[in-house]
């Protein structure tokens, strides 16, 4: 943010990312050196804690929360999830409607048969 005061140009501060605190012994995987990861390698020691036993992916501590100042949109959907979402078309509608009696007792079925003959009272479709 640059604030300007009485025709004095104040320069921009820097961020200070509040939302996660961390030990001071914890170490981040990108503040790593090149040879701190070559030993953790070596080793088979987790590039976040430094324990062996597991792996990043594995290791018990909360991931850094990188994602507070990132831009990068949210990824796509997949088209098989959007169309999984469509609605019924009119064949199908119809369809459902047509085999719903098969897939009735028969009890079901007469009462149904019976609103479409008599037709249902406003009191009826309290759902609606």
């Amino acid at each position: 943010m640059i604030r300007v005061t009485g025709g004095n140009v104040l320069r921009r501060q820097p961020r200070i990312n509040n939302l996660r605190t961390s030990s001071p012994d914890e170490i981040n995987a990108a503040r790593l050196t090149q040879s701190q990861r070559e030993e953790c390698r070596k080793k088979g020691l987790c590039y976040r804690c430094q324990k062996q036993g597991h792996l990043v992916k594995d290791c018990p501590l909360p991931a850094p929360n990188n994602t507070a100042g990132s831009s990068r949109p949210p990824p796509f959907k997949k088209k098989e999830d959007q169309k999984q979402k469509k609605k019924p078309t009119a064949k199908e509608v119809y369809r459902y409607i047509r085999n719903a009696p098969k897939n009735m007792e028969e009890s079901e079925v007469k009462k149904l048969e019976r609103y479409m003959e008599e037709g249902s009272s406003d009191e009826d479709n309290k759902d609606f």
